[in-house]
């Protein structure tokens, strides 16, 4: 089971994720390719990730991509392996 902390996290992680495809399925067609992005639509990124920039929502995605990569490992991985 999740402790409170982890299910924190999971959750801000899933909300952060929410919000940002949300932005993306509204402004762009196909992929997001981030070195071809226009400043608007990247800050608009940013505002949806409550970031007061793209460098900092970068990090913020990173952060929560490790927090979950950490609560996986810690309570599902080896449920995953033995199948």
């Amino acid at each position: 089971m999740l402790g409170l902390e982890n299910a924190e996290e999971m959750a801000a992680a899933a909300r952060l994720m929410i919000d940002i495809q949300g932005m993306l399925r509204l402004t762009i067609a196909g992929a997001y390719r981030e070195q071809e992005a226009p400043d608007a639509l990247r800050n608009a990124l940013a505002r949806a990730g409550h970031c007061k920039d793209h460098e900092s929502l970068r990090a913020q995605l990173l952060s929560a991509q490790q927090s979950v990569q950490a609560a996986y490992n810690q309570h599902l991985a080896d449920l995953a392996s033995t199948g």
